[in-house]
């Protein structure tokens, strides 16, 4: 609550007071997903593990084949309203069930894509369809592209109008 009206107070100082239509969202608090992911040095690969609360997601290729997907496994597991973080305390009651965890090999060759959920959903709805969707995540490596790929997605509605982050690790070995 303190918190709540020390920004209540600076915008007011600005000259820019809460809205009335604003203090609903302000008493909820911001939410979003989270995945950690840690590389560990073994004598001949990496180790990952992952800690991931939320619908973000990530997908794990080796040999041009999809190795794994955590903590969503396929894209029916993706729906509109996923336990997240909040910045509201209040609202993280059940947190400590929410937490999921993973680990693998990070081998030579190896991809590993972390990614927000509505770029995660198509790409496993890709995979399972038979596409290689990392292949065309690959090919758009620079912002401009990726951007103009992500609108012509959008435009199709092939991928959901939402925030798009994604992160791409390449192991050389």
């Amino acid at each position: 609550q303190n918190e709540k009206r020390a920004y209540m107070e600076r915008r007011a100082r600005a000259d820019k007071p809460v809205q009335w239509y604003e203090e609903p969202g302000l008493e909820a608090g911001a939410f979003a997903a989270l995945l950690g992911l840690v590389l560990m040095p073994t004598p001949h690969a990496l180790t990952w593990r992952a800690a991931a609360v939320g619908d973000c997601c990530l997908v794990q290729v080796r040999d041009d084949k999809l190795l794994a997907a955590f903590p969503m496994q396929d894209a029916h597991a993706f729906n509109n309203r996923p336990y997240l973080l909040s910045s509201n305390p209040a609202r993280n009651d059940a947190l400590a069930e929410q937490w999921r965890f993973a680990e693998g090999n990070f081998a030579a060759g190896d991809r590993i894509y972390v990614m927000t959920d509505a770029l995660a959903a198509w790409f496993l709805r890709a995979s399972e369809a038979g596409a290689r969707p990392w292949a065309e995540v690959d090919a758009h490596r620079n912002a401009d592209t990726f951007a103009a790929w992500l609108a012509e997605l959008r435009a199709t509605r092939a991928i959901r109008n939402d925030d798009v982050t994604l992160i791409r690790l390449q192991y050389r070995g």
